[in-house]
């Protein structure tokens, strides 16, 4: 019997294993889905927020590798999980294990960060959460939900602002970029380039931050579309 690709989902800041719940029945007849989390919240609630970007990067790929099997894998990540999702695919190349492609989403690639959203006062860094959307009205108006979701946030945001990936190598595999025609930074989404030697493309879909709570179905496909294409070109590079 023919075993599905596996497709390993890396969260956004303040996201968990369960966060991508809305895509995944759109896309678990053609993958094996494996969401994989930081600590500090979901099924690792009870374990120490990693405030490194290096450590958590490592500890993704940790779990990446401790799942991978002996068929192709694709690897997909949404904002702060766009910046993880690069670094760990070039920590897996080094060591032999090459994703199909690379599926990133909600950001215009990396670049030097200027902008400390983590070290804001409580209400600006609330106000903040609130502007990129992804909770729901009200939500982060609740104060037992606050003070479990600020350090949370915190500490992701915290991740992106220090990964520092403007010089991180461009990959060998095909790399595949989403981002929200909302977005501030939409007009770079081709900064992605940089970041691989293959094949480059990108698309852009209506609404913000997290257009691709929008459009599921449609982001779904883009990725199913995606893994066919790199699929594809990995044959013809074979084929000579």
């Amino acid at each position: 019997m023919k075993k599905s690709p596996q497709l390993f989902l890396i969260h956004f800041a303040g996201g968990n294993c369960y966060s991508f719940g809305f895509l995944e029945i759109f896309l678990n007849r053609y993958f094996e889905i494996i969401p994989v989390e930081l600590p500090g919240r979901g099924n690792r609630s009870r374990e120490k927020l990693l405030i490194d970007f290096e450590e958590a990067a490592r500890d993704i790929q940790q779990q990446i590798t401790n799942r991978l099997a002996a068929w192709p894998f694709l690897i997909f990540g949404h904002s702060m999980g766009s910046y993880i999702g690069l670094k760990v695919t070039n920590e897996l190349v080094k060591i032999g294990q090459y994703p199909t492609c690379l599926i990133v989403s909600g950001s215009s690639g990396p670049k030097v960060c200027t902008e400390r959203t983590s070290l804001l006062s409580q209400q600006e860094f609330i106000h903040k959460v609130q502007t990129l959307g992804g909770t729901p009205p009200g939500l982060l108006e609740n104060e037992e939900l606050v003070e479990y979701l600020e350090p949370i946030l915190r500490a992701d945001f915290g991740l992106s602002e220090q990964s520092n990936l403007v010089d991180e190598p461009a990959l060998e595999i095909p790399l595949f970029a989403l981002m929200g025609n909302l977005e501030s930074e939409v007009n770079q989404v081709g900064n992605w380039r940089r970041y691989t030697k293959r094949y480059f493309e990108y698309k852009i879909f209506e609404g913000g931050h997290f257009f691709i709570n929008d459009h599921p179905q449609s982001v779904a496909q883009f990725i199913k579309q995606s893994y066919d294409k790199a699929t594809l070109l990995q044959y013809r590079e074979i084929a000579g």
